[in-house]
Formats: C-alpha cells, sequence, structure tokens
C-alpha cells in the first residue's frame, strides 16, 4: 500500500509541476496603440489604459487581451504624464513629472481624463509613475525613477511614509498587486521586475529580459502583471501568481495522502 500512496504522490507532484503557473512566466504580447509609453492602469473588466506621449501625449483604453482601441484622450498633464492606476472606485490616477518639486499628484475620471482633484508632492521629482493600493484606506503610491518611494493618503495626499529599494537601480511605474500584497516595480536598466511589501521589504524578483527591455510601466490584475517599454511597440503580459502566505492546492492533496 505505502507504494502505492508513493506512486500516486509522485503522479500528483509531476502534474502540478506541469500545470502551475510560475511568477515571470510569459504568457502574451500585443501591439501598444502609441509609443512613449510612461504608464499603465487596469482594474476590473477588460479594459487596460495606456499612457503614451508620442506622438501625442494621450491616454488610450484599449482592450487588456489584444490591444483594440476603445477610446483615447490628451493626457491630463499634457507631455509632463508619468504613470497611470486604476482605483477601486473606477478613478484614473496619474503623476505630473516636474524637473524640481513639488510635482502632482492626480486624481481623474477615468472616461474622461478631467483632472477632479491633485495634490503637491514635495517629497520628491514623481517622475517614476503611480499605483493604488487594493485594501482600505487604499493609499495611492508614487515613486521616482531612482529609488525613493512614498505612500499618500488617498483623500489628503498627505504622505504617510516612504522607504528605498536598494535592490533596484532605475524603477519607474509601479503597480499593486492585491494577490500577495506587494507592489510591483519594474527596472528599465536591468529589464527586471521587483516585488516589495508596503513597509519597504524586499520580497521576490523576476526578469523579463527575454521578451521586453527597458520596461517602464506596470498593472496588475487576477495574477497578471503588464509591462510596456518607452522605447517598444509590444505590451505583454507575464503570470503573478499567489505566492505570499499559499501553497497550491495539488501540493496539499499530496500531504494529504501521508497523514
Amino acid at each position: 500500500m505505502k507504494k502505492g500512496f508513493s506512486f500516486v504522490a509522485v503522479a500528483l507532484i509531476c502534474t502540478a509541476t506541469q500545470s502551475t503557473a510560475y511568477l515571470g512566466q510569459f504568457l502574451s504580447s500585443f501591439p501598444a496603440p502609441a509609443s512613449g509609453h510612461r504608464g499603465l492602469g487596469t482594474n476590473v473588466g477588460e479594459d487596460l489604459y495606456v499612457v503614451c506621449l508620442l506622438p501625442n501625449p494621450y491616454v488610450y483604453r484599449i482592450n487588456d487581451f489584444n490591444g483594440s482601441i476603445y477610446q483615447s484622450y490628451r493626457a491630463p498633464f499634457g507631455s509632463w504624464t508619468d504613470g497611470a492606476a486604476l482605483d477601486h472606485a473606477g478613478y484614473l490616477w496619474v503623476t505630473k513629472a516636474t524637473a524640481t518639486p513639488p510635482a502632482l499628484l492626480g486624481r481623474c475620471d477615468a472616461a474622461t481624463g478631467s483632472i477632479v482633484v491633485s495634490f503637491p508632492i514635495i517629497e520628491h521629482k514623481a517622475d517614476g509613475g503611480v499605483a493604488v493600493e487594493a485594501t482600505s484606506p487604499y493609499y495611492v503610491i508614487c515613486n521616482t525613477s531612482g529609488r525613493l518611494t512614498g505612500r499618500y493618503r488617498y483623500s489628503t495626499g498627505s504622505l504617510v511614509s516612504t522607504f528605498s529599494m536598494p535592490h533596484a537601480s532605475s524603477t519607474e511605474d509601479p503597480c499593486f498587486d492585491s494577490g500577495n500584497d506587494l507592489i510591483w516595480f519594474p527596472d528599465a536598466s536591468r529589464s527586471w521586475v521587483y516585488g516589495y511589501t508596503t513597509n519597504g521589504s524586499f520580497v521576490k524578483s523576476f526578469s523579463v529580459a527575454n521578451y521586453i527591455r527597458y520596461p517602464n510601466s506596470s498593472t496588475y490584475k487576477e495574477g497578471k502583471v503588464w509591462l510596456s517599454s518607452s522605447r517598444g511597440s509590444y505590451i505583454c503580459v507575464f503570470d503573478c501568481p499567489v505566492f505570499v502566505g499559499a501553497e497550491p492546492a495539488s501540493l496539499g492533496r499530496v500531504k494529504a495522502l501521508f497523514r
């Protein structure tokens, strides 16, 4: 009987290994609506918001599977627009990058790009991007293209905390991974993506160099990360399964055989 259980266990482990997604697994790619990508954002449904600065600064609402364009409008802060993120209420967040502080953090109507409210950011020049945490109090994450990240209050824009990212070199538009409660930062200079907790602890990273060079924009939804590059013409999709505090269901079944 023990041999039989061992055979079943090995078979289940092999099956799980062959079928289980892994962090950073390339899934697909599709053409971007324009060039000069500065931000990606998504929330629910099939919509993907892309900030492109070339040939003109526009926000494009596209299909997140094939890139079909549904809508476009002028970027809220024109050619100074950086980053993109959709929050729990459906608002689009972007930043206005400036050479010197203060920069601006803007909450916009996602359907029109109209700025609903904006907050000054005096801690850094906010030329990296923006993300919004998925759980209350929905802190807004804003970073520089260097290694400094700030977390801001949703309603007032006041600073909550900051942290630096020693593992990364040149991080840009981040995204919040609600499955793992992590912030992913694409590193354009290294073609890597780095994951940090909201208090600044480094957790994981993965390389995307074989599929996209100089990634500078990212967004997360339902176990997937979308990445684009200001120097490329495609948007790539990668697997991002739950791995923090979880184990594959099939592995749990294997363990049950030996209880």
